[in-house]
């Protein structure tokens, strides 16, 4: 099951708990308390182990689709499976043990992390054509998991505003093809509250905007020492 897959499958319960807002203090406070250990500890591994990590991803991605995987794909699989993979262990973790503003936590940060990296997939997916064609399957997969809109007014302004994210995420990819240009542009956007308030799912946002920064800040670290793995 995918990252994707799994927060979905989490989501009516994040719906259900109802956790304070916490204060800008507070948030700041949980994200030293609960993030910074893990997210800089993993950012100190030294480049010879994260350029191994990044073959594995790659060989990963050339096994399941047989071509061969750009940096960016590469590279956001490295990022999502460093870090979405073990962040949304500690919400379960959490949850388990009836935590749920642990739980809370660490959900929005996957779900902002999960962002970016989506956006990287579709971005590079999509750079050469073809958005209409998704799109209309996203909507679709959409309805079928959170139900059918009200009205076809709905439903267009669905696809409208999906076609828009997605088209620009890959002029980004286009214009810069390392992914960072569109990563700022997706960090810009999440702090004018033009993506968040958007969500499918409720989350704090300075949580998730945390996950957005830290998918940015682990990528740009990432990618440079790709160099060559797409050859």
């Amino acid at each position: 099951m995918s990252i994707e897959e799994d927060l979905t499958e989490l989501l009516p319960l994040r719906g259900l708990i109802d956790v304070p807002m916490p204060s800008t203090k507070e948030a700041s406070l949980m994200i030293k308390k609960l993030l910074y250990p893990f997210s800089q500890g993993m950012l100190n591994v030294d480049k010879k182990q994260i350029r191994n990590g990044l073959s594995i991803c790659k060989d990963y991605l050339f096994e399941d689709s047989g071509n061969l995987p750009t940096r960016v794909l590469i590279c956001a699989e490295c990022v999502e499976n460093a870090y979405a993979k073990n962040l949304l262990k500690f919400a379960q973790e959490s949850l388990d043990r009836e935590d749920p503003i642990g739980f809370s936590f660490y959900y929005d940060v996957v779900a902002g992390l999960e962002t970016v990296i989506s956006a990287l997939r579709i971005g590079e997916t999509l750079k050469s054509g073809g958005e209409d064609i998704y799109v209309a399957e996203e909507v679709t997969r959409f309805e079928n998991y959170f139900g059918s809109p009200d009205s076809l007014v709905q439903s267009t302004e669905g696809f409208l505003h999906l076609k828009k994210d997605v088209t620009r995420f890959a002029s980004l990819l286009r214009r810069d093809s390392s992914g960072f240009l569109l990563l700022d542009d997706i960090l810009a956007n999440i702090r004018n509250d033009v993506i968040g308030p958007n969500l499918a799912f409720p989350v704090i946002p300075d949580f998730f905007i945390e996950g957005v920064k830290l998918t940015q800040q682990v990528y740009k670290v990432v990618y440079p020492i790709s160099e060559g793995l797409d050859t």
